[in-house]
């Protein structure tokens, strides 16, 4: 179960599982539920009438209806959100420490005043990233989070908001609105990096085909597929495993980031 199939991430990270599902017997179903969390519950139904077990990546529902899933629908495993107590197996990076990293990175470049273009409102991972950029402030950095989305137009919009708080950086929430945020400042006729640095998260592969190069923090989303499918399989054998299987994520620095504008 994916909130937007559409998104490179989600694409690639449903194949992992998928070719893992194959070589072990296995065939996978999908569904995308369009990043409504209100879909998720109903989807979740229909899959429990025809599967094993679930795969929910990266789950938009709130923890309430996460804990009713919990109960009624087993075995299940999640990616990208780490809900403890709730009683579903998760397979995730730190979103919080790794944007912290992404922020550290820039602050040894000499910048103090960011734009965070935010994801989908009912994220794991946006809201983690947000409360990282809330934080930064105890550094001497100062930061406005401005709305963004899922889809490139998305990062797009979001540019004259941003650059009305005269950031010597915008940070996306992923690759994908980067992308947006390419566009609308050559349009706004700024250059990247020399006026200001773009960074974002999940390097998916276009990153290093954009001009220039994007800085990202790449998200190892092979490993996650796997494992997500090595814990389901494993639950349907009624396996112990960990309840959090937290894996570490690596902050690449490429052309779009460079020294803060003096």
């Amino acid at each position: 179960m994916v909130p937007d199939l559409t998104n490179p991430y989600f694409g690639r990270l449903v194949r992992v599982i998928s070719r893992a599902a194959t070589a072990k017997g296995y065939r996978t179903l999908l569904s995308d539920t369009d990043e409504n969390p209100d879909e998720e519950l109903d989807a979740l139904e229909t899959l429990a009438r025809h599967v094993d077990g679930v795969v929910m990546c990266s789950p938009r529902m709130s923890e309430a209806d996460l804990g009713r899933a919990a109960k009624s629908f087993q075995p299940l495993v999640m990616t990208a959100r780490v809900s403890p107590g709730i009683g579903v197996t998760a397979v995730a990076v730190d979103s919080y420490r790794d944007c912290t990293k992404l922020i550290g990175q820039l602050h040894k470049l000499g910048h103090r005043r960011f734009v965070y273009v935010s994801g989908p409102e009912h994220s794991w991972q946006n809201a983690e990233r947000a409360r990282a950029v809330v934080e930064a402030a105890a550094f001497g950095i100062e930061c406005e989070i401005v709305p963004g989305g899922t889809e490139i137009v998305d990062g797009y919009k979001a540019v004259p908001a941003a650059l009305n708080n005269r950031p010597s950086a915008i940070v996306a929430f992923n690759d994908t609105l980067a992308i947006g945020v390419y566009e609308a400042l050559r349009e706004s006729g700024l250059e990247i990096p020399n006026d200001v640095s773009v960074a974002s998260f999940d390097d998916i592969s276009l990153a290093t085909h954009l001009t220039p190069a994007l800085s990202t923090v790449r998200s190892p989303r092979d490993e996650i597929g796997r494992r997500a499918f090595d814990s389901l399989l494993a639950l349907i054998n009624e396996n112990s495993i960990p309840t959090t299987h937290s894996l570490p994520a690596e902050v690449v620095l490429r052309e779009s980031t460079g020294p803060a504008p003096i």
